[in-house]
């Protein structure tokens, strides 16, 4: 019969499920770097980020649309650049690997670019998409039922 951990054994391991715990939640707080959750966290209309190639606009950009989606007013997000191809390639990956890693209960559709979670109120969407100009990008809202936009 195996013998019961002491108190001290028992703490240390309710600690370390605990810190894992911690770790495994999905915050943009915990999520970025300083410099990184001011561009992530900001609500400003435009936002500019003046850094190297390599100082984590895409997987800022994708904790913003995640946390954007996730919580209230639960909105639809919307991620546009010059293709949708090119949307798949820069930002899909990391909106798929945080999903995944966190267990947002994100449903990613790969043809259409878009994740929903259905398993929130309102079921917000993270679409991306491609447009050249102003009118093609009016044009994609204007293409989505007016309950998606």
């Amino acid at each position: 019969m195996d013998e019961l951990p002491d108190r001290e054994e028992f703490e240390a391991q309710v600690a370390l499920l605990e810190a894992a715990a911690r770790r495994s939640r999905f915050s943009p707080t915990e999520l970025c770097f300083p410099p990184q959750r001011a561009f992530v966290l900001s609500r400003s209309r435009r936002v500019v980020a003046r850094c190297s190639r390599r100082a984590g606009k895409t997987t800022g950009e994708a904790i913003q649309l995640l946390d954007g989606a996730r919580t209230p007013p639960y909105a639809n997000q919307g991620y546009v650049t010059l293709s949708l191809k090119n949307a798949k390639r820069l930002v899909w990956p990391a909106l798929k690997r945080l999903n995944r890693a966190y267990g947002l209960g994100g449903v990613a559709n790969d043809s259409e670019g878009v994740m929903r979670f259905p398993n929130l109120p309102e079921e917000p969407a993270i679409y991306l998409g491609g447009a050249k100009d102003r009118d093609e990008i009016e044009g994609l809202l204007l293409a989505r039922p007016a309950h998606m936009r």
